[in-house]
């Protein structure tokens, strides 16, 4: 689905009408568009070309009843496909845009409505239909993502006020905002885990190297968009390291940065896949996804490059299967040329950077 960035009336722009969950007509247009694509997904089969899995994002602006909205948007949509997840989406522009409303008093408050709800869905288990309604949906959802891609850098400077306390008009700086939904996350994990459910992951749609470095350094599992990670070697040196998922599309406005990025990610070593940003304005063809596989054959990946990038996409997508898959191949012997290679190449790098610790703080790591 597509992102919208701030929470704008419905009316007042064809993306409010036709990219949202809630507005005068219900989120119907956009519950009709993902039961079509849902219907598709069950529909592909290895007869077909192949089974087709999708995470699709779904904004959440965190004003009082945004999840009870989207759970009941979610459950018009029947029974939700197991080939397709949710990545809950919270962008940046969100708290000044709510709070120009009048939506919210405070940051504190959008965090509280973000993840509240799911808290006390834990704790508390509640019960009643809307209840009911959000734990299926919940059931679903994989991941929250920050989306700064249209964020505008900020420092922090000087004394740095508690959620509650951040009543400004404007929104708080980017780094600001990723370390409270860490936070945030980090409580809501704790508590699922004493329930035994599955953690949600957190992820980023980032373009600045500032984004970027936040959502590296408070563990995000991979990012997208990634605008301008081709020109900051640090980064990428980083993230090839650790292994965190790189989504880019070749056709989105919004994502890599110049020409030819992708083909330095690619050939630097980082876990780089192909996704679709925006597919409804960023591509022409029924096919988005097909689309991106074609444009880089177009240019000058080989087929062995591109089943890469589609392993690549399996094992940063949270379908549990993929996950179990890439553990059983981590501890096979014989594993393909292209995975060997970039295991030994990435294994030197951690060697080396391991012989420059003194010894008597080797026992640290």
């Amino acid at each position: 689905t597509a992102a919208a960035e701030e929470p704008v009336p419905a009316m007042q722009s064809l993306k409010g009408l036709f990219s949202c969950t809630t507005n005068v007509v219900h989120g119907s247009y956009l519950r009709e568009t993902t039961s079509a694509l849902l219907r598709r997904l069950e529909r592909s089969s290895h007869a077909s070309g192949g089974v087709t899995l999708a995470e699709l994002r779904l904004p959440l602006h965190a004003e009082g009843d945004a999840w009870v909205d989207l759970a009941r948007w979610a459950s018009d949509l029947g029974s939700l496909s197991s080939r397709a997840c949710w990545v809950v989406q919270l962008p940046v522009t969100s708290y000044a845009a709510l709070k120009g409303r009048r939506a919210i008093l405070d940051y504190g408050e959008l965090l509280d409505n973000a993840f509240g709800p799911l808290v006390k869905l834990v704790t508390e288990e509640p019960h009643g239909e809307v209840w009911l309604k959000l734990q299926e949906l919940l059931h679903h959802v994989v991941a929250f993502e920050l989306s700064a891609c249209l964020a505008v850098t900020e420092p922090l400077n000087g004394e740095v006020p508690e959620p509650s306390e951040w009543n400004e008009s404007h929104s708080p700086p980017l780094a600001y905002q990723f370390y409270h939904l860490w936070a945030r996350l980090k409580g809501l994990n704790c508590a699922r885990a004493r329930s035994k459910q599955k953690e949600l992951g957190l992820r980023a749609a980032a373009s600045s190297p500032e984004a970027l470095a936040c959502a590296y350094l408070l563990g995000a599992s991979s990012v997208s968009g990634c605008g301008s990670l081709s020109s900051h070697l640090p980064l990428q040196y980083l993230y090839m390291l650790d292994q965190v998922g790189v989504a880019v599309s070749q056709c989105s406005k919004r994502s890599l940065g110049e020409a030819g990025a992708l083909q330095k990610l690619f050939t630097h070593g980082l876990r780089v896949a192909l996704c679709t940003e925006d597919p409804a304005v960023s591509h022409w063809s029924d096919d988005p996804l097909g689309q991106e596989y074609g444009l880089a054959h177009s240019a000058g990946f080989s087929n062995a490059d591109l089943a890469e990038l589609a392993r690549n996409s399996q094992w940063i997508s949270s379908f549990e299967s993929f996950a179990r898959e890439e553990e059983n191949v981590e501890e096979q012997e014989a594993m393909g040329l292209r995975a060997r290679y970039r295991r030994a190449q990435r294994q030197e790098e951690i060697e080396f950077l391991s012989s420059l610790i003194p010894d008597k703080d080797q026992n640290h790591l």
